[in-house]
């Protein structure tokens, strides 16, 4: 006749901080003797028996596996009922199993418990109740406690990538490695300069690596960038509740809350800010020009991961690419090639004057309307304000705040529009000096400017497409009528019309300012 034995704490921490299990290992050494049933073998364990854990128990698998093969197992012994279980329902359960197997459970330390008369059975169900209580009020506690950590600004939680521990329990400092690589690869995304999975590319060949040494995988790499951790924020999820949500988190974050916010919108798909590329000067062309296909050209940089790279576009129509910096002194030659005809300024400025007026009206009638609008809004303003004061009843004092707050931010909207929408000379006259230092030889310095001014200069230059051909030539089927080429080869005067390079259906000069205008 042999035996099995348990012995359990609950946690790692109990393990190393006290001797229980020593002490449980002295008692049922001694109660198999008593039982002259030697162990064959001993479960020694920190696992949990809290309600809802015990039915897939690995040792009590393991010992009702054990116990099948060796037939001469009588016994399984344990100190105390809540070594066992502390679960009233599966406690019964298993005692039955292990009956089932020829096996019974003894207990050490309680040595009445071992009989089958009522008094036992009455007395073992009182310990297993306990012994379930107090694990719940052991879990309410530990909760409690919990939830006022988090509430207090500290995360209990595993580490996110990019931090690491600090000696103070659920507070995570940064990691001088891979925190600057992920907060660099996270401000990509939000200005557009790279995606989701360009970023990651990029930090994985920056060195980026998880603290087990594997590859960031894109998937989790989706979930880091959604979690609000990483902008001083805590939110614990599985806790079914709003107060633990968006908290004010005591470690440093890795970006703003307004940058969030901004890679969350991209991240999920609600916004889409790849096309701020575009903005970026090494690529003028990019949404701008076209491939000869018809399709629109964007801008990229290819890598080889070693530090190689080599700027190109690619059409979005045809999928061909083109080496960037050919095109680029294809098109500073195109645009050294045109320049202001000499006697049309005085007809430019004349054209922009008339267009500025109709311009000038509408805007006008417009300013009128926001005064009317802005007297309004400023007398119902004091209106709720004497009904504020003379109110007295202090339920509807908050209506009144709200409805307070609404009146000053669309006055204070109104005004900013006014001020802006006054200023017409000013705006025309900063439009027209413009235009001029464009059109007077400022042509090859276009690659350089912004892209709201790029698009405006190349509107009135280039009223059709700027197109990059397959052999990687930049063209243009229409220019300016207020432009000319420049031409090194001498030609009779009659064909100096050929060098306008215009298509068939092109409105006369000041009918294209007029929608030109408009349109910028």
């Amino acid at each position: 006749m042999n035996s099995i034995a348990l012995c359990r704490v609950s946690t790692p921490e109990q393990r190393m901080t006290n001797h229980s299990l020593d002490r449980q290992d002295e008692n049922v050494e001694k109660t198999a003797e008593l039982l002259e049933a030697p162990i064959l073998r001993k479960w020694s364990l920190d696992q949990s028996s809290r309600v809802g854990k015990n039915l897939n128990r690995k040792d009590l698998a393991e010992m009702m596996d054990f116990c099948k093969k060796n037939k001469r197992v009588k016994y399984l012994i344990v100190d105390e009922v809540d070594r066992f279980m502390r679960d009233i329902k599966y406690f019964y359960y298993f005692e039955a199993e292990f009956e089932q197997l020829g096996v019974k459970v003894w207990y050490a330390s309680q040595p009445e418990l071992n009989t089958d008369d009522m008094m036992s059975k009455l007395q073992k169900l009182f310990l297993v109740f306990r012994a379930e209580a107090s694990n719940d009020e052991r879990i309410g506690k530990t909760m409690s406690g919990l939830k006022g950590r988090v509430k207090a600004g500290y995360y209990p939680f595993p580490i996110h990538q990019g931090y690491r521990r600090t000696t103070v329990p659920g507070l995570f400092e940064p990691d001088p490695i891979r925190f600057p690589l992920l907060q660099s690869a996270m401000r990509e995304i939000i200005t557009g300069q790279s995606t989701v999975s360009e970023a990651l590319v990029n930090m994985t060949n920056n060195g980026y690596r998880t603290t087990t040494g594997k590859i960031l995988r894109i998937d989790r790499f989706r979930e880091i960038l959604a979690e609000d951790y990483y902008a001083g924020l805590i939110t614990v999820k599985k806790w079914d509740s709003q107060e633990f949500h968006g908290l004010k988190g005591l470690h440093k974050p890795m970006i703003s809350i307004e940058e969030f916010e901004e890679l969350k919108a991209v991240v999920s798909g609600k916004k889409r800010i790849f096309e701020r590329k575009n903005d970026r000067k090494e690529f003028p062309l990019g949404n701008i020009g076209r491939c000869e296909c018809g399709g629109k050209l964007v801008g990229f940089v290819h890598r080889n991961g070693k530090g190689w790279t080599s700027p190109k576009y690619r059409c979005r129509g045809c999928g061909k690419q083109y080496h960037a910096t050919t095109v680029h002194i294809n098109l500073d030659i195109k645009l050294g090639e045109v320049c202001l005809e000499n006697d049309m300024e005085d007809g430019f400025i004349e054209a922009l004057n008339e267009v500025w007026k109709e311009n000038e009206q509408i805007t006008l009638d417009k300013i009128d309307e926001m005064k009317k609008r802005l007297d309004q809004l400023i007398s119902d303003k004091k209106q709720i304000g004497m009904k504020m004061i003379t109110n007295d009843d202090p339920q509807k004092e908050p209506y009144f705040k709200d409805v307070l707050d609404d009146f000053e931010k669309n006055i204070k909207f109104l005004e900013r529009e006014l001020f802006e929408s006054e200023d017409i000379d000013k705006d025309f006259v900063e439009f027209v000096n413009f235009s001029l230092k464009f059109l007077d030889g400022g042509l090859n310095k276009w690659r350089s400017l912004d892209r709201d001014k790029r698009t405006k200069c190349k509107q009135l230059a280039f009223p059709g497409e700027i197109i990059v051909n397959f052999s990687e030539k930049v063209c243009t089927p229409q220019i300016s009528p207020i432009l000319r080429l420049i031409t090194n080869k001498k030609e009779p005067e009659t064909g100096s019309d050929s060098l306008m390079v215009e298509v068939v259906g092109v409105a006369p000069a000041s009918n294209w300012l007029e929608t030109y205008f408009l349109q910028a």
